[in-house]
């Protein structure tokens, strides 16, 4: 408790290390760590379910999921990942609002769909931080609070449907990627992360591919 009044009083850089931060983060009310497992789960559904709109359900989710970081940061009082977050979720509206529906049917890519589905469910499983065993955490992994697990699924999902969507989203969020890929990696040793810099370095060549 007392660890979280020093978070909120948004000098958690001070008294605590950020990985202590990231756990508290994590384990605070996993209701809603579950709630964004079942929202990006849906999300996938419908889009492969090919109904209409189907990008925007999407990014619509990738936005929810962003908040949800930025909501969390505020109330813990992280001004980097508000700034960072902030940042990206204005890209995702201004994408969601430009996006036009087109007759025009997206290139499946096996290997693009299957990679990118891996980075979605290392996302959806990330075990670091939360409390709980490795098979839990396919339900309890802090998506939507964490940084790191959010944008693993998120880019993943941005690569699915890359050409469907505005590439100045995509670049947005894969230089995000890469700092807290970095960060994470080297500066917090949280070496799962090195699924992310992995994840930046698919994105670059997918991104150069189409």
């Amino acid at each position: 408790k007392d660890n979280e009044l020093r978070y909120r009083g948004g000098i958690c850089m001070q008294r605590v290390n950020m990985v202590e931060y990231l756990e508290m983060v994590s384990n605070g009310n996993l209701a809603i760590n579950v709630l964004n497992h079942i929202i990006i789960v849906v999300a996938l559904i419908l889009y492969f379910s090919n109904v209409r709109n189907k990008e925007r359900i999407v990014l619509g989710a990738i936005g929810i999921l962003f908040l949800s970081v930025i909501g969390n940061a505020i109330y813990y009082g992280n001004p980097f990942h508000i700034l960072t977050f902030l940042i990206m979720e204005g890209m995702v509206i201004w994408a969601f609002i430009k996006f036009k529906e087109t007759d025009v049917k997206q290139e499946m890519n096996g290997a693009v769909m299957g990679i990118s589905g891996l980075f979605i469910l290392l996302g959806l499983w990330y075990p670091e931080f939360v409390h709980t065993n490795m098979v839990a955490s396919l339900m309890f992994s802090p998506l939507g609070l964490a940084p790191c697990p959010t944008l693993l699924t998120c880019m993943g999902i941005l690569n699915i449907i890359l050409t469907k969507v505005d590439r100045k989203l995509f670049i947005c969020v894969l230089g995000f990627t890469i700092i807290y890929g970095l960060i994470g990696t080297f500066s917090f040793h949280v070496y799962f992360d090195i699924a992310l810099l992995a994840l930046c370095a698919f994105s670059i060549w997918n991104l150069r591919r189409v």
